[in-house]
């Protein structure tokens, strides 16, 4: 007996109006971080921000996507991650997604800053008034509770310590 659950994306009937809604809730948002000095002061506004904008919701509607994130300001894991590496590519930030287990599959980033890389998970740090727990933290530091799985071991190790616990 096999269940299949079908799931599809409905931007396409929409798609300019996807598009512009999407640049224009990341361009807010790119607007206030790309005068910033720094590239650890860039991140830090878009994780704010995200955090600001964006509701944790299981059930949210393309919950897999930035799209979701940025635009219909629900979603999960997957959301948060995506348009955290989505901004930052923008800003000239290396960022990558991560994937792997943190009690259940789970998905965050990897941020290169002056020093290093650094692990941030926005979404764990969206506990109601947005803490700082889950940002720019390395590899040990994320040991008790993320593991990278799949081919997310091959990204680089996390082992910045210059913007790390400020």
């Amino acid at each position: 007996c096999v269940e299949l659950n079908l799931k599809f994306n409905r931007t396409v009937q929409n798609l300019e109006s996807a598009k512009y809604y999407f640049n224009e809730n990341a361009n807010q948002i790119l607007a206030g971080a790309q005068n910033l000095s720094s590239n650890y002061e860039k991140e830090k506004f878009v994780h704010d921000a995200l955090l600001d904008k964006i509701s944790y919701n299981l059930g949210a509607e393309m919950n897999q996507s930035a799209y979701s994130a940025l635009v219909n300001g629900q979603t999960v894991c997957a959301g948060y991650a995506r348009a955290f590496q989505y901004l930052l590519q923008q800003l000239g930030i290396p960022c990558y997604y991560c994937t792997g287990y943190a009690g259940e599959s789970h998905a965050w980033n990897i941020v290169a800053l002056d020093d290093g890389y650094y692990n941030v998970d926005a979404t764990w740090d969206d506990t109601g008034s947005g803490t700082y727990d889950y940002f720019n933290k390395t590899d040990a530091d994320y040991a008790s509770n993320h593991i990278r799985k799949e081919l997310s071991v091959y990204l680089p190790p996390c082992n910045g310590q210059a913007y790390r616990d400020l």
